[in-house]
């Protein structure tokens, strides 16, 4: 069976509302069910094979016999011209929505299951919830020969790829005599792991270096820091080690945790929801409805929503309606199709018109965009976008980003349209995805409490020769950037953590290990390391995500080395993986199975399963790599 074959299986066995625990603990029943689909799917294959098979030989004969020689001259031989394949057209095709399919418990799938019949063809994960191991389970390759041709049903041996990631360098090492301060804007984004997810597990291969966002990968997952003090937006929290893969270096984690807010304390929402319903965006409809369907249903009666399209044109379905309105709504998302050409510029926009038309003062006004990144009518280049979209964000109007597609994303435009909209950027890789984290992080994330959150770290000569950030390549900022309140940085949403990892060379670690080489002594100055035994100052600034005000500074202080704890194993994996994954020239000794065995201590209750999942993804990732052979 063709692997989009078994995907769209897996998709619909996640389109059950299953807790974590029921589809990772019941591996057998997960099995029994799996391969009863692919058994179903094939019988039905091939009988509708044999049909065709039995009328199309029967018409070939027809048309041989019959109809030939009454049309060709004599003696002129028919040749038929197998050199190209027809398809039929794809916009005959329906889109079936999300609200269309079955819905049977996963209970009721797994009564009916029979044993896996020894002919179904397939390879899957098999997740030991007891041992947290992943494994590959390899199954009986017998299945019954068809009288064709096997190239007439051969899948491609090879998925294009035509994406497009945002090229960037990664981290060095710098001296701290020659630069102590280390400046960055905050990133809340989680899109580069589950764009790696959707590499690992849906295209079976290793994500490209550039897919990779250290930060993104880290902060994927939620960690056990301390809730701020009353009045007080952030709290911020020390851990450090040494590090996993350099002996002769320390870890500093600095963990951020934002205030929680109940919904009802959130001020009422303006959401423009802006569609890419273009035919690029054919495979991903039942995403989008599935996506669309969970946001709005998060949505309160006070606040406002508008729906716009833009496929072969932008078109306006909702303008500005009480959510009390969901039903129509939900009318509109269910009629949806693909179709046309991809005006993205003019749509966005038309997105800010119908913002600005409903701006709700003091309110949560924000831009949902939901693409693949492929415009290609009018304003479409990334520097044109992210332009337009940088003229806007003045207005208080966020532009959220929600990702999808395979083979064709444009992750580069689409990442810095969210940095520059002074929104989140997330991926979407599955229904799973859809329906669940979507819903879960437009419930609270979407909401800013801070805008413009900018960090700036400074190191004591006296105590640390060099450091390296992990991460946020893509947010840097000059050290003068930290205090002007015009410069851009990334926001934080309530509740939601901001991770940051250092690695730092003591100032007696061997001469030479600061892989970023060693200085000459300065000759005409001297580098003043001051009486404090403290090891660094972390500074945050950031403004009111509502009005234009002044900034606001907090300032927290390392005084020494602490004892390490679950956060940072965990984290330090996550960080570990982003370095195998891209290769890079600083992962000294990192191996999938140091990660494996720290991960394994620090995994914890894992109420949402999401770190269980990270432990199949290590080892899908050494498996390609042939790192655990």
């Amino acid at each position: 069976m063709e692997n989009k074959n078994i995907d769209h299986l897996l998709d619909s066995l996640q389109k059950k509302n299953a807790s974590a625990a029921e589809e990772f603990s019941g591996a057998e029943e997960f099995k029994s069910r799996f391969f009863e689909r692919i058994r179903q799917e094939k019988q039905r294959s091939y009988r509708r094979l044999r049909f065709y098979t039995v009328w199309s030989a029967a018409a070939c004969v027809v048309l041989g016999t019959v109809l030939l020689p009454l049309l060709m001259p004599e003696k002129q031989t028919y040749e038929p011209d197998t050199s190209k394949a027809s398809a039929p057209p794809e916009h005959i095709i329906p889109v079936i929505p999300a609200a269309a399919v079955t819905d049977r418990t996963a209970a009721t799938a797994s009564k009916e299951a029979l044993p896996p019949p020894e002919e179904a063809v397939a390879e899957v994960m098999v997740h030991d919830a007891v041992n947290t191991v992943s494994a590959p389970m390899r199954l009986s390759k017998k299945a019954p020969m068809l009288q064709a041709p096997a190239a007439a049903f051969a899948a491609p041996s090879v998925k294009f790829n035509t994406s497009e990631y945002k090229s960037f360098t990664e981290n060095n090492f710098v001296n701290v005599k020659d630069r102590s301060l280390s400046t960055f804007g905050a990133d809340v984004d989680t899109a580069s792991y589950t764009n790696m997810r959707h590499w690992l597990t849906r295209r079976h291969q290793l994500p490209p270096a550039d897919a990779v966002r250290t930060e993104e990968l880290i902060n994927f997952f939620r960690y056990d820091y301390p809730a701020p003090a009353d009045g007080e937006k952030f709290s911020v929290s020390f851990e450090t080690a040494t590090a996993p893969w350099q002996d002769k270096h320390k870890l500093v984690l600095i963990g951020v945790q934002a205030a929680n807010l109940p919904s009802q304390e959130l001020p009422p929402a303006n959401y423009v929801f802006l569609v890419d319903n273009s035919g690029s965006m054919y495979d991903e409809m039942e995403k989008v409805i599935t996506a669309l369907t969970g946001l709005i249903g998060e949505l309160r009666s006070e606040d406002r929503l508008s729906l716009i399209t833009y496929g072969g044109g932008v078109d306006i379905l909702l303008d500005g309606i009480s959510a009390k309105d969901k039903a129509v709504a939900l009318q509109k998302v269910r009629q949806l199709v693909s179709d046309g050409y991809t005006p993205g510029g003019e749509a966005i926009q038309k997105a800010y018109q119908l913002a600005r038309k409903h701006f709700i003062k003091k309110g949560n006004n924000r831009i949902v965009l939901i693409t693949d990144g492929d415009f290609n009518v009018g304003v479409s280049s990334e520097a044109e976008l992210v332009q337009m979209v940088s003229r806007e964000r003045n207005s208080l109007i966020y532009l959220s980003v929600f990702g999808m597609g395979d083979g064709n994303y444009h992750e580069n435009k689409l990442k810095m349209l969210a940095n520059k909209g002074n929104g989140n950027y997330y991926y979407v890789d599955s229904l799973r995805e859809a329906s669940n984290a979507m819903k879960a992080c437009f419930a609270n994330r979407m909401f800013a409490i801070a805008r413009d959150v900018k960090f700036q770290i400074e190191f004591n000569p006296a105590r640390v020769k060099a450091y390296r950030l992990l991460g946020y390549e893509l947010r840097k900022l000059e050290d003068r950037d930290f205090n002007d309140d015009t410069k851009d940085a990334g926001e934080v949403g309530v509740d939601h953590q901001v991770t940051v990892i250092y690695e730092i060379v003591p100032v007696d670690a061997p001469e030479g290990s600061a892989d970023g080489g060693e200085v000459d002594k300065l000759k005409y100055q001297t580098v003043i390391t001051g009486n404090s035994s403290e090891l660094l100052t972390c500074k945050i600034r950031y403004q009111d995500p509502a009005e234009n005000r002044p900034s606001e500074l907090r300032s927290f202080v390392l005084a020494d080395y602490t004892a390490p704890g679950n956060n940072l194993r965990w984290a330090s994996a996550a960080a570990e993986f982003a370095m195998l994954l891209k290769n890079s020239k600083h992962k000294g000794n990192a191996s999938y199975r140091s990660l494996l065995n720290r991960a394994r201590i620090a995994l914890g209750s894992d109420e949402d399963g999401k770190r269980a999942e990270f432990l199949t993804l290590v080892r899908i990732a050494a498996e390609l790599s042939d790192a655990l052979k």
